[in-house]
């Protein structure tokens, strides 16, 4: 099986949950499945640290964490978009 990065953005949480319930509908349709133990949630924003109801994805809440590495970056939760290389 292949494996894929994903990465989503979204301005708002109800338009995130909303990517993230068709990404799960086209994975099922394809015969796909996203491995929940090895994905991740941040928060960039005013509001990044406050607290929200869980999000799901494929019926399985994602975890929050403060930041996350992807191809050697460090994208880090923040009030304003950081990177550290």
């Amino acid at each position: 099986m292949p494996m894929i990065s994903l990465i989503v953005m979204s301005v708002t949480l109800a338009h995130l949950r909303t990517m993230l319930d068709i990404i799960c509908d086209e994975l099922s349709n394809l015969d796909m499945s996203i491995n929940v133990k090895k994905s991740s949630l941040i928060r960039i924003g005013p509001r990044y640290k406050a607290d929200i109801s869980p999000v799901l994805l494929c019926g399985l809440p994602l975890p929050f964490t403060h930041s996350i590495l992807y191809l050697g970056i460090e994208v880090c939760a923040a009030k304003a978009f950081k990177v550290s290389l």
